[in-house]
């Protein structure tokens, strides 16, 4: 899908606001256009390319990972220790969906700036109000990412001040209520897009298998550095005893029964309750997802922990630093876990991109909408076109008051203009993966005619040749057949 982050990008920077009746649902998108607007002003200096949004990805990881290594040093200031928690979150984040051209690297970087910043100053209200206003940011570079809010003022509530979590949460909620109320004037289908429709997919999609899988694979990784963190609950055993310490985590996780007001809690305690509430968060519900393999984990998870765990051995005295070697087995697993081989077999690519200049009008998968828009080739779907009919299931509050202009009627004129297409043979080529022909064709028969998809296409089209397209070959990755149909001969 990463073409379409650089549909998105190009419509924005062309002065087109992709959220309109206009663009419905050919190019819609289910997630916040703030990285796109980020990007959009830089394609006046570079192509609008798949290349240039990773780079941007780039330098917002690197962030992170400053981010990251900033909160440890302030822990215990050792600059090894820091280091080291830097390096491990770069693996983490190179890992599958954050280094693409997509979202994630903003939402990252604003996901771990919110939690900081308030506990660097002492939750002081100035850091409080930068971290609401980057807050409402978050919401708009990827949902998902207002965890960070949720944690900081449910942790300000019940270990800080009752009256200081109550005015954030506060007015973060009418700030966001607020600015989307302003973004529902302008864009009358940013709900449907960002909202409503990938709440019902999140929905049909969860899948509790999938959460045990990815957290047994993220276990598996960051087994040694639970280690140390096991191993510093023996030593803490020893010296107070273990009811004593178990107490201790008992009255830290119920502060209302053990009256916390001024209550010394260690340097990273803020970033153990950040960690406990973003692992049920994600087991869940995000986690349940069988998209993103383990990118929920590693975007949300695996910062917490390096903090929590380094933050830990730059104070601890040497007994703990025993345990210091394992980090280099954490270091090896975690870059074992990356792809290494990107080799991929260019020749059907290259076939593919010069069938796409030698023809004007194509119905293509969403892989190839970086290359039809490098041609100027219309993108009649992207990907996220068959969440659209999705957003039918909302209150009747939020329905369009024109007929016309509601999800219903105008996925049905969209699927009926495609199939017009087909049977006057307009489309030059229709080039599908079996993914994009269930999409297209097993799941949206034509309106006006009693057969199914499938059937239709092969009335009025034929299957020319199959190309087997490699990519990286990784989770989600690996080789797709892509099917090429042409126009059958007239009489």
């Amino acid at each position: 899908y990463e073409g379409t982050t650089v549909l998105i990008t190009g419509l924005i920077a062309a002065g087109d606001n992709p959220f309109t009746r206009e663009f419905q649902p050919a190019a819609m998108y289910v997630y916040p256009p703030l990285y796109n607007l980020l990007v959009a002003p830089l394609t006046l200096w570079f192509d609008n390319t798949l290349q240039l949004h990773r780079q941007v990805s780039a330098v917002l990881i690197i962030a992170s990972c400053l981010v990251c290594a900033g909160t440890v040093y302030h822990c215990g200031r050792s600059w090894r220790q820091s280091l080291a928690a830097a390096a491990t979150l770069y693996a983490a984040l190179l890992f599958y969906s954050t280094p693409v051209a997509s979202s994630n690297a903003l939402g990252v970087c604003l996901y771990l700036l919110i939690l900081a910043i308030p506990w660097r100053y002492d939750f002081a209200a100035p850091s409080l109000a930068l971290a609401c206003g980057l807050g409402v940011l978050a919401f708009y570079a990827k949902q998902y990412f207002i965890l960070s809010m949720a944690m900081l003022c449910l942790y300000l509530f019940l270990y800080v001040s009752v009256r200081r979590a109550l005015l954030l949460g506060c007015a973060y909620a009418l700030l966001l209520l607020a600015s989307l109320a302003l973004v529902h004037q302008s864009s009358p289908y940013y709900l449907d897009n960002t909202l409503f429709s990938p709440a019902v997919a999140m929905t049909r999609l969860q899948m509790p298998t999938v959460a045990r899988t990815q957290f047994a694979a993220f276990f598996r990784l960051y087994w040694p550095l639970l280690l140390i963190l096991g191993y510093w609950g023996v030593l803490r055993a020893r010296e107070t005893g273990w009811r004593q310490l178990l107490s201790g985590i008992a009255d830290a996780y119920r502060p209302w029964r053990a009256g916390s007001g001024g209550k010394a809690y260690p340097a990273n305690h803020f970033f153990w309750f950040c960690l406990v509430w973003a692992s049920l968060v994600v087991f869940f519900s995000l986690g349940r997802n069988p998209g993103n393999y383990l990118s929920y984990l590693f975007q949300l998870m695996s910062p917490l922990l390096l903090i929590v765990c380094f933050g830990l051995l730059s104070v601890q005295d040497s007994k703990l630093r025993i345990l210091a070697p394992l980090v280099l087995v954490c270091f090896y697993q975690v870059y074992a876990l990356l792809p290494d081989d990107f080799s991929t077999t260019e020749e059907n690519w290259a076939r593919v991109e010069q069938l796409i200049s030698e023809h004007e009008e194509i119905l293509a998968s969403q892989m190839l909408v970086a290359t039809l828009l490098k041609y100027q080739r219309e993108v009649e779907q992207d990907g996220h076109t068959f969440y659209f009919p999705l957003a039918e299931n909302k209150p009747d509050y939020f329905a369009k008051p024109r007929s016309e202009a509601r999800v219903a009627a105008v996925w049905k004129a969209y699927i009926t203009a495609i199939y017009k297409k087909i049977e006057a043979g307009r489309y030059d080529l229709i080039m599908v993966t079996p993914w994009d022909g269930n999409g297209i064709f097993n799941n949206n028969p034509p309106a006006f005619s009693d057969m199914d998809g499938m059937t239709f296409l092969k009335n009025y089209y034929y299957l020319d040749e199959t190309l087997a397209l490699s990519m990286t070959e990784r989770h989600g990755g690996g080789t797709y057949a892509l099917r090429i149909w042409r126009p059958k001969p007239g009489p």
